[in-house]
């Protein structure tokens, strides 16, 4: 009785034409989301996807078209639209989620009966700040010190918006803050990382699915030259066991490994024609995006999977071409190989934007000394 008298309530303060337009905005606008959900499943190659495994955008969407209908019986300061964002984008990615967290933001400004323009500042700001620092949040490393920023950003954004447009901060919007900022930061704290997990399970499904011996483009690239692929599975074990090391995704090493010199099927300009097959092939996104940066040609490593499957391409493809010399066989000249071509790449700048540390460069660097040669 009481949800029926709160719909009914809602329904009376507002227009029906103002029902309907925002009825149709809503729909609209999950239209788009659903549109881009299903390029990304393109993407990733996933094909038996179906309406089942939406269910968390649904719900999370939902929660925030009700919020944005429920906003005249709520303070305007209540804004969980950054919780929703971060959720979204765990589920999503990160680009939905910033603009599902903007969208929500408008609408619940342009339904409230006292549209207040410092809420709708202080709810874009902290969607805006709390999703640049997305990435750090679900870093295990540090997550705490992020999500300590996240809660400092969002209760420092609304009391200086606040202040700028009343020249005060009171004390009843300052518990607003408070409250609103350790409940977004609490909730994302527990449900992020479960929501990343998930999406991390149907990418790993897909990784192993382009490993497989009957994986069509692996069938191609044994039948056309046996050398190649025999570089390329070599690639892909050795970067699986590397990105492990450095607690990379090995699976993500491994395939792009595997894949990361297959324009050469078409010959030249290789980096385009690694990428035109690989959208053939419905490639994930993160593994096209290895091959875009193949060999740092056109684009640096921008991930440390990239900057592995780069290293160990490069190493191996220089003991492979040495492999008769006896030279090679010697653990000396062996380490001078892998230091003076790694060294070389570094001094570049060739993994700077990769987020690879330098004890993570070393610790490929002395594995591929003692073991990747051999």
């Amino acid at each position: 009785m009481l949800a029926f008298a709160l719909v009914a309530g809602l329904f009376l303060k507002l227009y029906i034409d103002e029902v309907i337009s925002l009825v149709i905005f809503q729909l609209f606008f999950y239209l788009l989301v659903y549109a881009q959900l299903e390029i990304k499943r393109k993407e990733a190659g996933i094909k038996d996807l179906n309406a089942r495994k939406y269910y968390m955008l649904v719900l999370i969407y939902s929660i925030g078209m009700a919020y944005a209908l429920l906003l005249n019986f709520l303070p305007n300061q209540i804004q969980p639209f950054l919780l929703l964002a971060l959720l979204l984008a765990c589920t999503t990615d990160q680009m939905i989620g910033v603009t599902a967290g903007i969208y929500f933001s408008i609408v619940a400004y342009f339904v409230s009966n006292n549209p207040s323009v410092i809420s709708l500042i202080i709810s874009l700001s902290i969607i805006c700040g709390g999703m640049t620092i997305y990435k750090g949040l679900l870093n295990k490393t540090y997550r705490k010190q992020f999500f300590v920023i996240l809660f400092v950003m969002c209760v420092l954004f609304g009391c200086v918006a606040t202040y700028y447009y009343e020249d005060a901060i009171r004390f009843k919007i300052l518990i607003y803050m408070l409250i609103m900022s350790a409940l977004n930061v609490i909730l994302a704290w527990i449900f992020m990382p479960i929501l990343s997990s998930k999406k991390q399970n149907i990418n790993e499904d897909t990784y192993r699915k382009m490993l497989e011996d009957e994986y069509p483009l692996n069938s191609l690239m044994r039948q056309s030259s046996k050398l190649d692929y025999d570089h390329a599975k070599r690639v892909s074990d050795i970067c699986a066991i590397c990105a492990t090391i450095v607690g990379a995704d090995s699976s993500l090493a491994a395939a792009a490994g595997l894949y990361y010199r297959i324009g050469r099927l078409e010959g030249e300009p290789h980096v385009q024609n690694g990428v035109l097959i690989a959208a053939q092939f419905d490639f994930p996104a993160e593994i096209t995006q290895i091959l875009r940066e193949f060999n740092g040609e056109e684009h640096l490593p921008s991930t440390v999977e990239s900057a592995i499957v780069q290293i160990v391409d490069l190493v191996t493809a220089k003991f492979d071409v040495l492999s008769g010399q006896k030279a090679t066989k010697t653990e000396w000249n062996r380490e001078m190989i892998v230091y003076q071509a790694l060294n070389e790449y570094s001094a570049k700048g060739m993994y700077d934007e990769s987020g690879l540390s330098m004890n993570q460069f070393l610790k490929i660097r002395d594995y591929l000394v003692h073991l990747g040669g051999q």
